[in-house]
């Protein structure tokens, strides 16, 4: 579904951030 779609690149996202930038 979308929503799986979405969620699944928000988690690429969230993986690929640094924990420095997690604050932005």
């Amino acid at each position: 579904t979308v929503e799986a779609y979405e969620n699944g690149e928000l988690a690429k996202l969230l993986e690929n951030i640094p924990e420095e930038e997690h604050e932005l």
